[in-house]
Protein backbone atom coordinates (compact mmCIF):
# COMPACT_ATOMS: atom_id res chain seq x y z
CA UNK A 1 0.00 0.00 0.00
CA UNK A 2 2.80 2.25 0.95
CA UNK A 3 5.14 1.64 -1.98
CA UNK A 4 8.22 2.34 -0.50
CA UNK A 5 11.01 0.44 -1.99
CA UNK A 6 12.65 -2.24 0.03
CA UNK A 7 15.23 -4.81 0.98
CA UNK A 8 14.85 -8.19 2.78
CA UNK A 9 15.88 -11.29 3.46
CA UNK A 10 14.97 -14.69 2.78
CA UNK A 11 15.15 -18.48 2.39
CA UNK A 12 15.34 -20.71 -0.91
CA UNK A 13 13.24 -23.27 0.48
CA UNK A 14 10.51 -20.68 1.36
CA UNK A 15 10.18 -19.26 -1.82
CA UNK A 16 7.66 -19.55 -4.74
CA UNK A 17 6.24 -18.04 -7.49
CA UNK A 18 2.92 -16.32 -5.33
CA UNK A 19 5.17 -14.74 -2.80
CA UNK A 20 7.90 -13.40 -5.11
CA UNK A 21 5.03 -11.99 -7.06
CA UNK A 22 3.63 -9.88 -3.68
CA UNK A 23 6.74 -9.06 -2.87
CA UNK A 24 7.62 -7.26 -6.06
CA UNK A 25 3.97 -5.74 -6.19
CA UNK A 26 4.63 -4.39 -2.92
CA UNK A 27 7.81 -2.62 -3.52
CA UNK A 28 10.57 -5.06 -3.17
CA UNK A 29 13.57 -3.88 -4.77
CA UNK A 30 16.49 -6.56 -3.96
CA UNK A 31 17.11 -9.47 -1.52
CA UNK A 32 19.32 -11.51 0.02
CA UNK A 33 19.48 -15.08 0.77
CA UNK A 34 22.45 -17.73 1.71
CA UNK A 35 24.13 -20.24 -0.21
CA UNK A 36 26.91 -20.57 2.33
CA UNK A 37 28.17 -24.02 0.16
CA UNK A 38 27.98 -25.05 -3.23
CA UNK A 39 27.58 -28.81 -2.01
CA UNK A 40 24.47 -30.24 -1.41
CA UNK A 41 25.53 -32.61 1.36
CA UNK A 42 27.74 -30.20 3.17
CA UNK A 43 24.65 -27.69 3.74
CA UNK A 44 22.59 -30.01 4.81
CA UNK A 45 24.88 -31.95 7.43
CA UNK A 46 27.09 -29.12 9.11
CA UNK A 47 25.30 -25.93 8.09
CA UNK A 48 21.63 -27.50 9.02
CA UNK A 49 20.37 -25.98 5.28
CA UNK A 50 18.38 -28.54 4.00
CA UNK A 51 18.06 -27.42 0.55
CA UNK A 52 18.82 -28.78 -2.93
CA UNK A 53 21.18 -26.69 -5.48
CA UNK A 54 18.35 -27.23 -7.93
CA UNK A 55 16.00 -25.04 -5.59
CA UNK A 56 18.55 -22.64 -5.15
CA UNK A 57 18.40 -22.00 -8.86
CA UNK A 58 14.80 -21.52 -9.43
CA UNK A 59 14.52 -19.18 -5.99
CA UNK A 60 16.99 -17.08 -8.03
CA UNK A 61 15.07 -17.28 -11.53
CA UNK A 62 11.91 -16.19 -9.70
CA UNK A 63 13.43 -13.09 -8.22
CA UNK A 64 14.66 -12.33 -11.91
CA UNK A 65 11.92 -12.80 -13.47
CA UNK A 66 10.51 -10.80 -11.41
CA UNK A 67 12.98 -7.67 -11.70
CA UNK A 68 13.98 -8.05 -7.77
CA UNK A 69 17.73 -7.90 -7.28
CA UNK A 70 19.40 -10.75 -5.81
CA UNK A 71 22.42 -10.59 -3.31
CA UNK A 72 23.46 -14.21 -2.48
CA UNK A 73 25.77 -15.01 0.87
CA UNK A 74 28.42 -17.40 1.08
CA UNK A 75 31.27 -18.80 3.36
CA UNK A 76 34.80 -19.87 2.18
CA UNK A 77 37.01 -21.73 4.01
CA UNK A 78 34.97 -24.25 5.88
CA UNK A 79 35.99 -27.22 7.74
CA UNK A 80 36.29 -30.35 5.88
CA UNK A 81 36.20 -28.94 2.61
CA UNK A 82 39.04 -28.06 -0.19
CA UNK A 83 39.77 -25.51 -2.69
CA UNK A 84 37.20 -27.83 -5.24
CA UNK A 85 34.36 -27.00 -2.42
CA UNK A 86 34.66 -23.59 -2.87
CA UNK A 87 35.17 -23.15 -6.37
CA UNK A 88 32.04 -25.38 -6.45
CA UNK A 89 30.03 -22.52 -4.82
CA UNK A 90 31.54 -19.59 -7.25
CA UNK A 91 30.07 -22.17 -9.57
CA UNK A 92 26.68 -22.70 -8.32
CA UNK A 93 26.56 -18.94 -7.68
CA UNK A 94 27.12 -17.94 -11.44
CA UNK A 95 24.11 -20.23 -12.36
CA UNK A 96 22.10 -18.22 -9.77
CA UNK A 97 23.28 -15.18 -11.68
CA UNK A 98 23.42 -12.64 -8.37
CA UNK A 99 22.95 -8.58 -8.87
CA UNK A 100 26.10 -9.67 -6.18
CA UNK A 101 27.58 -12.52 -4.68
CA UNK A 102 29.12 -12.11 -1.40
CA UNK A 103 31.52 -14.15 0.42
CA UNK A 104 33.16 -14.27 3.69
CA UNK A 105 35.74 -16.33 5.50
CA UNK A 106 34.45 -18.84 8.15
CA UNK A 107 35.36 -17.57 11.90
CA UNK A 108 34.93 -20.56 13.79
CA UNK A 109 33.37 -18.60 17.17
CA UNK A 110 33.48 -20.88 19.65
CA UNK A 111 30.44 -23.23 20.87
CA UNK A 112 29.01 -23.29 17.11
CA UNK A 113 28.52 -26.40 15.48
CA UNK A 114 31.36 -25.09 12.48
CA UNK A 115 34.24 -24.30 15.48
CA UNK A 116 33.77 -27.94 16.51
CA UNK A 117 33.39 -29.30 13.32
CA UNK A 118 37.38 -27.89 12.91
CA UNK A 119 38.51 -28.88 16.02
CA UNK A 120 37.39 -32.46 15.18
CA UNK A 121 39.01 -32.53 11.94
CA UNK A 122 42.42 -30.96 13.50
CA UNK A 123 42.22 -28.08 11.50
CA UNK A 124 41.79 -25.03 14.21
CA UNK A 125 42.97 -25.84 18.38
CA UNK A 126 39.98 -23.73 19.64
CA UNK A 127 42.07 -20.61 20.68
CA UNK A 128 40.09 -17.88 19.91
CA UNK A 129 42.78 -15.40 20.10
CA UNK A 130 43.13 -16.74 16.70
CA UNK A 131 39.94 -15.30 15.47
CA UNK A 132 40.01 -12.52 13.57
CA UNK A 133 38.01 -9.46 14.15
CA UNK A 134 36.83 -9.79 10.36
CA UNK A 135 35.30 -11.75 7.80
CA UNK A 136 37.17 -10.99 4.84
CA UNK A 137 40.92 -11.55 5.05
CA UNK A 138 42.48 -14.98 6.84
CA UNK A 139 41.38 -17.51 8.11
CA UNK A 140 42.59 -19.29 11.53
CA UNK A 141 42.18 -22.92 10.42
CA UNK A 142 44.88 -25.45 8.67
CA UNK A 143 43.73 -25.53 5.38
CA UNK A 144 44.50 -27.39 2.31
CA UNK A 145 45.47 -24.72 -0.43
CA UNK A 146 44.43 -21.82 2.14
CA UNK A 147 46.23 -19.07 0.55
CA UNK A 148 44.50 -19.87 -2.61
CA UNK A 149 40.94 -19.83 -0.88
CA UNK A 150 41.74 -16.38 0.85
CA UNK A 151 42.46 -14.78 -2.85
CA UNK A 152 39.48 -16.77 -3.73
CA UNK A 153 37.30 -14.55 -1.63
CA UNK A 154 38.80 -11.33 -2.79
CA UNK A 155 38.16 -12.62 -6.80
CA UNK A 156 35.00 -14.09 -5.72
CA UNK A 157 32.06 -11.74 -6.45
CA UNK A 158 33.59 -10.69 -9.46
CA UNK A 159 34.67 -13.75 -10.79
CA UNK A 160 30.45 -14.58 -10.48
CA UNK A 161 30.32 -11.04 -12.54
CA UNK A 162 32.40 -11.94 -15.30
CA UNK A 163 33.07 -14.75 -17.37
CA UNK A 164 36.77 -13.73 -18.51
CA UNK A 165 37.49 -13.75 -14.55
CA UNK A 166 36.49 -16.92 -13.98
CA UNK A 167 38.27 -18.38 -16.86
CA UNK A 168 41.57 -17.49 -15.03
CA UNK A 169 40.43 -18.32 -11.79
CA UNK A 170 43.07 -21.07 -11.52
CA UNK A 171 45.65 -18.96 -12.17
CA UNK A 172 44.83 -15.83 -10.59
CA UNK A 173 44.48 -17.73 -6.85
CA UNK A 174 48.19 -19.06 -7.14
CA UNK A 175 49.59 -15.23 -7.91
CA UNK A 176 50.27 -13.48 -4.90
CA UNK A 177 48.92 -10.27 -5.05
CA UNK A 178 46.66 -9.99 -1.88
CA UNK A 179 46.85 -6.19 -1.85
CA UNK A 180 45.46 -5.61 -5.29
CA UNK A 181 43.20 -8.20 -5.17
CA UNK A 182 41.96 -6.56 -1.91
CA UNK A 183 41.46 -2.97 -3.70
CA UNK A 184 39.90 -4.51 -6.46
CA UNK A 185 37.83 -6.21 -4.33
CA UNK A 186 36.84 -2.88 -2.43
CA UNK A 187 36.16 -1.25 -5.86
CA UNK A 188 34.23 -3.75 -7.61
CA UNK A 189 31.85 -4.44 -4.20
CA UNK A 190 31.36 -0.66 -3.86
CA UNK A 191 30.13 -0.96 -7.68
CA UNK A 192 27.90 -3.39 -7.07
CA UNK A 193 26.46 -2.12 -3.77
CA UNK A 194 25.22 0.96 -5.74
CA UNK A 195 23.27 -0.88 -8.48
CA UNK A 196 21.74 -3.30 -6.03
CA UNK A 197 20.40 -0.53 -3.64
CA UNK A 198 19.75 2.07 -6.28
CA UNK A 199 16.40 1.92 -6.10
CA UNK A 200 15.79 2.00 -2.31
CA UNK A 201 18.43 4.75 -2.40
Amino acid sequence: RIQIPYHCNVRCDRVNEELVRHMRQTGCSCVTFAIESGNDEYRKTYLNRDMRNNKIIESAALFRKYGIRLRTQNILCLPGQDLEHDIETLDLNIKCKPTMAWASILQPFPNTELAQTAIDLKQWNGNIDNINKGYFDESPLSLPHKRERELLQKLFMLACNSKIVRFFIPILIRIPLFKTYAKLYAWHKKRVYKKLYEAIN
